[in-house]
């Protein structure tokens, strides 16, 4: 993600290790920051399939704290992070509301880092009259993750892979249909720009209406791929003023 170098977990660890990459507004490969060029429509205007995994924060979360943290530690880990902003976003994450901190803390980093960076890419594209097709991907694993489809997972699913080790999966079944649902829609999207064919789940545009019922649009895509909209409607809204916080580099945002 472009406002951090790394999700919040992955980050610590690396930190800890002398280890640093970040994305350089340099002027020339990144003229200015992303979220200047994507509002006055400085991309390429060509469709664009964009989405994101249900548990995109686990893994980061998992291996920042492979022993679990308590919610004391929980709320120092998010006001070390946030800082002024940490109240505003314990609020909307409260320890007390999830089956446990861990939880709670891979909810706010998959949101933050991934879902609601992705939402407003896809709202600024469409606005510019491109045809984006957004989708959360909910299928899990139990051999892999049990329960959670996690940062990565997908991967497998869209080119009809075995998982290695440790749990040396072999697709079933389900997976396999999900992978030639998968497959067939990344394929005719390369092929004519639209994902969609007779006989498969409709894909709907993904769009800013002001109504409600057609606005941000997305497929869930699971056992049964389904149509959704509104995606994370509550959390994403929070996260908007966040959005694509500056990268490092010595170009202003109001650079022209």
């Amino acid at each position: 993600q472009v406002h951090r170098a790394l999700p919040l977990g992955q980050r610590q660890i690396l930190e800890s290790e002398a280890v640093q990459w970040n994305p350089i507004v340099e002027g020339l490969e990144i003229p200015d920051q992303p979220r200047e060029l994507y509002k006055r429509g400085r991309f390429a205007r060509i469709p664009l399939i964009i989405g994101v995994n249900r548990d995109e924060g686990w893994t980061f979360v998992d291996q920042s704290f492979p022993f679990g943290l308590d919610a004391a530690q929980y709320e120092a880990t998010v006001r070390n992070e946030f800082g002024a902003d940490a109240p505003a976003v314990l609020g909307l994450y409260p320890a007390a509301a999830f089956p446990s901190p861990e939880d709670a803390l891979s909810q706010l980093t998959g949101d933050a880092e991934f879902a609601c960076e992705a939402r407003p890419v896809a709202r600024l594209m469409s606005q510019a009259r491109v045809d984006v097709y957004f989708y959360s991907f909910e299928h899990t694993v139990d051999a892999v993750t049990p329960g959670r489809a996690i940062h990565g997972h997908e991967t497998n699913l869209v080119f009809g892979n075995n998982f290695g080790a440790p749990s040396n999966h072999v697709l079933t079944a389900a997976d396999l249909g999900l992978f030639r649902t998968i497959s067939g829609y990344w394929g005719r999207f390369a092929e004519t720009g639209n994902p969609t064919a007779p006989g498969v789940a409709r894909w709907p545009l993904f769009r800013v209406d002001r109504y409600p019922i057609l606005s941000d649009r997305f497929v869930v895509l699971d056992d049964a791929v389904t149509d959704a909209n509104r995606f994370r409607e509550r959390h994403c809204n929070f996260w908007d003023r966040f959005y694509f916080r500056s990268v490092i580099g010595t170009v202003p945002a109001s650079a022209r």
